[in-house]
């Protein structure tokens, strides 16, 4: 049963209370930030936590997504780093029952923006990196030392501009080396694997939200989702996996008048043409061109209007779920259903609902 673990004074504040293993014993201990930058640990029993203790003081006040912990030098232990208003960074390494004085480690410029900077192994050896977003939507990396970071140098380019949650890391594949994943603004979620020195060029992996969504792969191999409501699937070139879900789905192959060759084995339409083969599931319709062919009746339909769902930070979050060492998808719905897409090393697959929550 729930029991007070340890209590701290003043009121609740997100993002003032964070947890790692600072000791290296293999339980996470409390971090609390308090508003003046003092930081207090209090390490974990294994069922409750130490009363907290003062542990190093940063100037300023508490803003949150200044502090974050990993383990920066490969020790076994979370150090803090401690991202100032100007883009400076600071470490503090882990002492085991504390965290040592701030150095300056490296200056990024600019203006402090909540989750532009993010800590992950994304070279495997077991250090923690240093991945910073700038507005434009450039990634740049700086590879730990141990004892502070390399000069940054860039690995990525995404379109459109920086929105706090859209790129987060995670090893999907299973190499040991952090990848990361792009949610675009419509929901399109974009894999860049690690080479251990950048990124590789990302093909499109899911999904719609609740609602009328319309997703477009572009070039390269697709997996497209629709989920919930009536939506467009538009894989492109490439080798595909479509999904409609619920609702009356089209998929939308390549736009000129080539030849394709259609075959329907059970619940599932594959499409041979000389751009790829797309292998569609509960798809209602079949577009090509300005042409659209009902998957049941054969008949010629006539378009429709449909609107795409909009990225929200938080909603996707990745994590091992069951347990094969590569980071799966967890998708929380408008509607608080939660739907997992299991990780198959260079993509996801098709989700599904495996548990819901009340409220929005």
């Amino acid at each position: 049963s729930a029991h007070v673990a340890v209590a701290h004074g003043g009121a609740f504040v997100a993002g003032k209370a964070q947890y790692a293993d600072v000791n290296g014993d293999g339980k996470a201990d409390l971090i609390v930030q308090g508003s003046d930058n003092r930081f207090w640990l209090s390490e974990s029993t294994g069922s409750g936590f130490v009363a907290p203790h003062m542990v190093v003081a940063e100037g300023g006040t508490f803003q949150a997504g200044q502090a974050q912990y990993a383990d920066v030098n490969g020790d076994g232990k979370a150090d803090l780093l401690f991202q100032d208003n100007d883009n400076n960074f600071y470490l503090s390494e882990s002492t085991g029952n504390g965290f040592a004085s701030p150095h300056l480690v490296i200056d990024h410029g600019g203006s402090f923006q909540t989750g532009q900077a993010q800590l992950a192994d994304m070279n495997g050896d077991g250090k923690a990196d240093l991945i910073f977003q700038g507005n434009d939507n450039r990634f740049w990396l700086s590879e730990s030392s141990g004892a502070g970071f390399a000069t940054p140098h860039l690995v990525a380019d995404q379109i459109g501009n920086f929105n706090f949650g859209q790129a987060q890391y995670a090893d999907i594949n299973g190499d040991g080396k952090a990848d990361l994943i792009y949610q675009g603004a419509d929901n399109h979620f974009w894999l860049s694997t690690s080479t251990g020195i950048s990124f590789s060029a990302s093909d499109n992996l899911i999904q719609g939200d609740v609602g009328n969504d319309t997703l477009s792969g572009g070039a390269g191999n697709d997996t497209l989702v629709g989920g919930l409501g009536n939506d467009v699937l538009m894989g492109m070139a490439g080798n595909n996996q479509l999904d409609g879900g619920d609702g009356y789905d089209i998929a939308v192959l390549s736009g000129n008048r080539a030849e394709y060759t259609v075959d329907f084995i059970g619940d599932t339409v594959k499409v041979a043409g000389v751009d790829g083969v797309s292998v569609m599931t509960h798809v209602e319709a079949l577009q090509f061109s300005d042409m659209r062919v009902s998957t049941s009746t054969g008949a010629i339909m006539v378009d429709a209007v449909q609107h795409g769902g909009v990225a929200l930070a938080g909603k996707a979050q990745y994590a091992d779920i069951n347990g094969d060492g590569k980071a799966d998808l967890i998708y929380q719905g408008g509607d608080n259903r939660f739907w997992l897409s299991e990780s198959t090393g260079s993509g996801f697959v098709a989700p599904h609902m495996v548990v819901a929550e009340g409220g929005t």
